[in-house]
């Protein structure tokens, strides 16, 4: 095969000659420079084993060349042969045991092997060894991120950061770091002295509005973003987190206008067709929810979400047979999702599925024990089939699973009033208002009639004074 004419003329003449070479099973010579060129045609057409036998051609022309050792060596490490590829750094060594680029492969080898102390052994020696420290500190930094010592990492990180003030890639390995440790009040102190040397540096406002929106402080998230895009309006990361923290704030219409931002910098995206859709369910407006929702499938069918939320709009239409069909769909391609599993149990109930409803709302508590509201209609399901067993046996042991959720309180202590254990009844009833007074009104929905029992009103002054 003739390598492409965009390769450049001098790869394109040493790769030509060197496939004349093989074919016509002739003896040619190549200068170092020309042979890797061949070797680097071959790596960016991934040609591993290719490369490889022109490493070997090239290693009888130069035996005692440390490069073309070096290139078996990561060639090799690509694959994941790193017994082989050790061999052939350890030949590159023999050669030039003081060889910086020797010992970064050998690091990188033992990095890939988990042999961590021995990578940053490899790299320090490096460090002594070299004037340009910078890649190698990213190196440690990443055998220290492999090894979980993240503390480490970042006082790696923070030296190149010294060196190369500019470097973003930097900035974006020091806010993982934070991120993994949990520790997003540091990392946005980091951040503010960062930009009081850096103004202008769009990557570290990014970042600093990542951590705020990591640490839930939305309106200071969308502060930082509001800067990163200020310094460069066609940064399409930032319009787009943008737009998520502003669907934290619940300002939907702005929030769609920044995903439009991001597709017109990016073009079409499933995610991003996903959260616009959300927005317009939020807002409401199920028929342009849907549209977006339906894009979304249409450019990933696998993304469950798309398929879901194209099923939730038909269930807020009262369009229940419809929903069925896309919350199944959902499961389908995501079996593990409890809240599709409650969604699908919802509509079951809707279309008075009841027996497949009950088989849902099973499986979904089954997923997720918290997830509190499924237990809720589930016991009310059974409550209306006429199974006050079950129904009370249901609330029970989600009141096990979750003991501060003042909803399940109320609810049980409904339940009692209403077949006549007035006592428990109130016991579970001042439950709920120690945990949400507000929320009484729970109670009352499903056991009216208790608005006129003076003993309720009592409880319910005493908290409302207290």
């Amino acid at each position: 095969m003739e390598p492409e004419d965009f390769l450049g003329e001098e790869m394109t003449a040493a790769v030509q000659k060197y496939e004349r070479m093989l074919r016509e099973n002739d003896n040619l010579y190549f200068d170092p420079e020309e042979i890797e060129d061949v070797i680097d045609y071959y790596i960016g057409e991934n040609k591993m084993k290719r490369a490889l036998e022109a490493i070997g051609f090239a290693r009888t022309l130069f035996p005692f060349s440390i490069d073309f050792s070096i290139r078996k060596a990561q060639i090799l490490s690509m694959l994941g042969e790193l017994e082989e590829a050790m061999l052939a750094v350890n030949e590159a060594e023999s050669l030039g045991p003081e060889n910086v680029d020797v010992l970064m492969v050998k690091g990188e080898i033992f990095d890939q092997q988990e042999l961590f102390d021995q990578a940053i052994d490899c790299y320090e020696k490096a460090l002594l060894l070299s004037d340009e420290k910078s890649e190698i500190y990213l190196s440690i930094a990443y055998v220290y991120q492999n090894s979980g010592q993240f503390e480490q990492a970042l006082e790696y990180l923070e030296r190149l950061l010294e060196d190369e003030p500019e470097n973003e890639q930097v900035l974006y390995e020091i806010a993982y770091c934070y991120d993994v440790m949990d520790r997003p009040a540091e990392s946005i102190r980091f951040y503010h002295q960062y930009i009081n040397q850096q103004p202008y540096s769009f990557a570290a406002w990014y970042n600093l509005g990542v951590m705020y929106n990591r640490n839930m402080e939305y309106d200071q998230a969308l502060w930082a973003y509001d800067y990163a895009i200020l310094i460069n309006e066609n940064f399409s990361s930032a319009w787009f987190n943008k737009g998520n923290t502003l669907m934290e704030l619940e300002r939907y219409k702005e929030a769609v206008d920044c995903f439009k931002k991001t597709v017109e910098l990016e073009g079409q995206d499933a995610i991003i067709f996903c959260n616009m859709g959300n927005c317009y369910e939020k807002l409401e407006q199920m028929q342009e929810a849907r549209t977006f929702y339906k894009k979304a499938s249409k450019l990933n069918p696998q993304l469950a979400e798309a398929w879901f939320g194209i099923g939730v709009t038909y269930d807020a239409e009262g369009r229940y047979t419809e929903a069925l069909t896309y919350v199944k769909k959902a499961i389908k391609l995501e079996q593990d999702d409890a809240d599709y599993w409650f969604s699908l149990a919802d509509v079951y109930s809707k279309l008075e599925q009841r027996e497949e409803a009950d088989k849902a709302y099973a499986k979904a508590t089954e997923m997720d024990v918290l997830l509190w509201e499924a237990w809720l209609d589930w016991s009310l399901l059974k409550l209306q089939d006429n199974d006050r067993h079950r129904a009370f046996e249901i609330m029970e042991e989600c009141l096990q699973l979750n003991p501060e959720v003042h909803q399940v309180h109320y609810r049980l202590a409904a339940y009692h009033y209403l077949f006549g254990s007035k006592e428990k009844a109130y016991t579970y009833f001042e439950n709920g208002l120690t945990l949400d007074f507000n929320d009484h009104a729970l109670f009352l929905d499903i056991a009216p009639m208790a608005d006129k029992d003076d003993r309720i009103q009592a409880m319910i002054n005493a908290y409302r004074e207290g």
